[in-house]
C-alpha cells in the first residue's frame, strides 16, 4: 500500500466516523424535539373563537340523526367515522334533529 493510499484511508476512516457522530446526535436530537412537541400539545389552548366554532359546530346535529354518512375509507376496526355537511344544505335539511339558526 502506497503512503498516499493509506493518507486517504485515513480521512475516509474520519470521515465516516464523522458522518456516524453527527447522524447518532442528529436522531438524538430529533427524538428529544418530538418528545419536547408531544408533551407541549396537551398545554395548547384553544382560543375563544375556536372554542366558538367548536360550539357552534357541535350544537347544529345530535349524533341519532340520520343525516349522518358513514366513511368506510376513513373508518377503521376500532373508530367508525362518520360526516354531516352543517352548510346552507343542513339548515334546508328534513332532520328535526338540526338546529336552524
Amino acid at each position: 500500500m502506497t503512503l498516499q493510499n493509506m493518507v486517504i484511508g485515513r480521512s475516509l476512516d474520519a470521515m465516516r466516523g464523522l458522518k456516524r457522530y453527527f447522524e447518532r446526535n442528529g436522531a438524538v436530537v430529533d427524538q428529544e424535539l418530538r418528545n419536547v412537541f408531544m408533551h407541549n400539545i396537551s398545554l395548547a389552548e384553544p382560543t375563544e373563537t375556536e372554542r366558538d366554532i367548536v360550539e357552534e359546530q357541535m350544537g347544529k346535529a345530535s349524533s341519532d340523526c340520520d343525516k349522518w354518512t358513514k366513511l368506510e375509507k376513513d373508518s377503521n376496526v376500532f373508530v367508525q367515522l362518520s360526516k354531516m355537511y352543517v352548510g346552507e344544505r343542513a339548515k334546508r335539511a328534513s332532520c328535526s334533529n338540526i338546529r336552524r339558526e
